[in-house]
């Protein structure tokens, strides 16, 4: 069985499922990774309107799996407190991924992977953080781009 592709070609379902799998098994493994993986394959393959519907609802599945595995060793303060900032910006990434141009899409996700990849390849020293405060701001930044390419953390 084959997918038509977003520009005109086509790949077969094992293969995609193999991309997958293959990002699925860097998540377990590495605790992070299934979409920054995914995500930007994906994309290219299948359009961003496609896969990320699609990368949603099976990084979701693994990241409920992930959460059982390891829910004994979750903070719920912290957590919380990301919480709620991140549901805000879960409705901002989807109001964008209805809205917005999917070249912007796709070029906004080309920026934030260089960004990201910069940042763990030159390694900066980052001071301590000694007020809670910045948990919203993060968790709201850190579910925009999640959820408007789904290029986001468990």
């Amino acid at each position: 069985m084959r997918y038509v592709l977003h520009d005109g070609g086509s790949v077969s379902w094992p293969i995609l499922a193999v991309i997958v799998l293959l990002a699925a098994a860097l998540q377990t493994v590495a605790g992070f990774g299934f979409a920054l993986l995914v995500m930007p394959v994906l994309t290219l393959l299948l359009g961003i309107k496609t896969a990320a519907p699609l990368v949603a609802v099976v990084g979701f599945v693994l990241y409920a799996v992930n959460l059982l595995r390891y829910r004994r060793g979750l903070v719920w303060r912290e957590t919380l407190q990301l919480l709620l900032p991140a549901l805000a910006g879960v409705l901002v990434g989807v109001l964008a991924l209805r809205t917005l141009d999917e070249n912007l899409i796709k070029g906004v996700l080309g920026v934030v992977l260089v960004a990201y990849a910069l940042f763990a390849l030159l390694k900066p020293a980052l001071p301590p953080l000694h007020s809670t405060v910045w948990a919203y701001p993060v968790g709201f930044l850190a579910r925009l781009p999640g959820r408007s390419t789904r290029q986001g953390r468990r």
